[in-house]
């Protein structure tokens, strides 16, 4: 394939495009961008480019009915689809179709990098492989001497069936017969591919959804058992992370060394393997058949990229009708082996974003914590308590997750005001306006930031109050955001609570006799109810 690679993007934000444009112009790919969905489709349909890259979130047809719109054109085009850091979007995204799924902020070195382990794995032109019968069926005819149709003609006037036509008719026959069992693997295996695809679930356990990949891969090659094997590049080895079969369970354990046995030679070489014979294979060692007690006789191992590397091996084992593993079933299972890439690659993107999230948060905490020697442990409580309201409520995960992390960010726009304020146990009045700017403050230091924007409702309006008489800007009711209306609450029980904080701490009994006096005033009647059905379910007398 050449170096330059034809995408058509779909947005209409011209900051964005002149990102996308811009980034991948510059390593000599081409971009064409339509604003609009019902030209760009018939563009493509017309032309078609070798990538599609679309916002998840474009207002003419979303990202997600683009690409149903290009798969019912018929048109095989890999969809990546970007938008905000969402664990949500980024599962919708690959459990219908897309190849992958971008985070904003986009990089163009990213970019890059990302469309060119697209071009050299889905894009990558593949030799089509001979069918085996034909390979055969050219070997014997080499061998033997072909009968004339003359000769033929003449035996069947003689009366006499001719030995040559019934071979070529047993020929034709067994032909349409393998025939017949090449289309129904092929259709097994599109079944498959597109189970597949609605299996990609990044919301739930990574595990989860390798686990469904391997149980098809199994389902799909007709085979005993399957299995995912990751490298562990601190150890040198392979480590079964998902297997399928009797023996699954006893798997958990086993690594295998690289360059030892034939997944280990795959790891190590890059390249595909059918081994039809395990006894007759030098590099079959049998030590996982050992500890396993599994019994490998035939093995298809193929190795699974990321951004070029080897990260492991898929393998199917043992054909359940004894059949030998041929081309077809390489091909079949190759293709398998990059979509497991892809959700481990949008898993790892995630868990980094996510890592990063968390550490950052940590430290921001700390850094208030240390500002304001009444805030230790502070943020936790207010946090714990929203998580226990909120799964009452059925908020969502990712709800829930912006709950959380808004609960423990609600205070950051106090690390720009004068750290003298909160050490002070009594206050002026121009000490508890300087105190009043903390929630605007806040917002301001996270709007700018991606990873963080969900959550700038929660810090911006936690100090808001249910009957309107809060601050900063005096919202009521139901304009306050839900879930600035639990922090408040949370946060107004942990202070009253709090024997280190800058009020004397209250009873219980009293804090929530204080907490239903300013129901329907300062919080929202219906986040009362449930707060304190959580008070009560957590001191209830065993």
């Amino acid at each position: 394939m050449a170096e330059n690679v034809k995408i058509f993007l779909f947005e209409n934000n011209p900051d964005t495009i002149k990102i996308i444009e811009s980034g991948l112009t510059d390593y000599q790919h081409i971009v064409v961008t339509s604003s609009n969905a019902a030209s760009g489709l018939k563009a493509i349909q017309k032309n078609p480019p070798d990538i599609v890259i679309a916002n998840f979130d474009f207002p003419d047809l979303s990202g997600i009915e683009l690409i149903k719109k290009i798969n019912e054109s018929g048109k095989k085009i890999p969809v990546i689809l970007f938008g905000s850091r969402s664990e949500n979007n980024a599962s919708k995204s690959i459990r219908h179709g897309a190849v992958e799924y971008w985070a904003k902020p986009l990089f163009a070195k990213e970019m890059k990098k990302r469309i060119n382990s697209i071009r050299n794995t889905i894009l990558a032109p593949k030799a089509p492989a001979e069918k085996p019968e034909v390979k055969a069926n050219k070997e014997k005819a080499a061998k033997e001497e072909v009968p004339t149709e003359k000769t033929v003609s003449e035996k069947a006037a003689a009366g006499k069936k001719a030995p040559a036509e019934k071979e070529l008719q047993d020929k034709d026959f067994t032909g349409i017969s393998a025939n017949i069992g090449i289309f129904a693997r092929e259709k097994k295996e599109l079944e498959g591919l597109l189970k597949i695809t609605s299996a990609l679930n990044l919301s739930g356990d990574t595990k989860i959804s390798l686990n469904h990949l391997t149980d098809l891969a199994a389902e799909i090659m007709d085979c005993e058992a399957a299995s995912i094997m990751l490298i562990n590049e601190r150890e040198k080895a392979l480590e079964f992370v998902v297997a399928t079969g009797e023996k699954k369970h006893r798997l958990d354990t086993i690594k295998v060394p690289m360059g030892e046995g034939i997944a280990g030679w795959v790891a190590i070489n890059g390249k595909p393997q059918i081994v039809n014979d395990t006894k007759s294979d030098k590099r079959f060692t049998g030590k996982v058949d050992q500890e396993s007690g599994f019994v490998s006789k035939k093995i298809l191992a193929v190795p699974m990229f990321l951004d070029s590397e080897i990260i492991g091996v898929l393998e199917v084992i043992n054909t359940k009708d004894n059949r030998d593993f041929n081309e077809k079933d390489l091909q079949g299972i190759m293709a398998m082996a990059d979509r497991v890439a892809v959700v481990i690659s949008a898993t790892k993107k995630i868990q980094n974003q996510q890592n990063f999230y968390i550490q950052t948060t940590n430290i921001i905490v700390k850094a208030i914590e240390k500002k304001d020697m009444y805030a230790e442990g502070h943020a936790w409580k207010v946090a714990e308590y929203c998580h226990k309201v909120s799964t009452i409520m059925n908020f969502s995960k990712n709800d829930k997750d912006d709950l959380h992390f808004g609960a423990l960010m609600h205070d950051i726009g106090k690390l720009v005001l004068p750290s003298y304020i909160f050490n002070k146990r009594m206050l002026s009045e121009r000490d508890k306006d300087l105190i009043m700017q903390h929630p605007v403050q806040g917002a301001k230091l996270l709007e700018p930031i991606t990873l963080w924007k969900s959550i700038v409702p929660y810090v911006l309006y936690h100090h808001e109050a249910w009957d309107g008489s809060g601050y900063p800007l005096g919202k009521s009711g139901n304009s306050i955001p839900l879930g600035a209306r639990i922090i408040s609450l949370a946060e107004a029980f942990s202070i009253m609570r709090a024997s280190s904080s800058y009020k004397k701490q209250m009873t219980l009994k009293d804090t929530i006799l204080e907490i239903m006096r300013a129901s329907g005033k300062q919080f929202d009647p219906e986040v009362v109810e449930v707060f304190i059905g959580v008070l009560e379910k957590e001191n209830r007398p065993a």
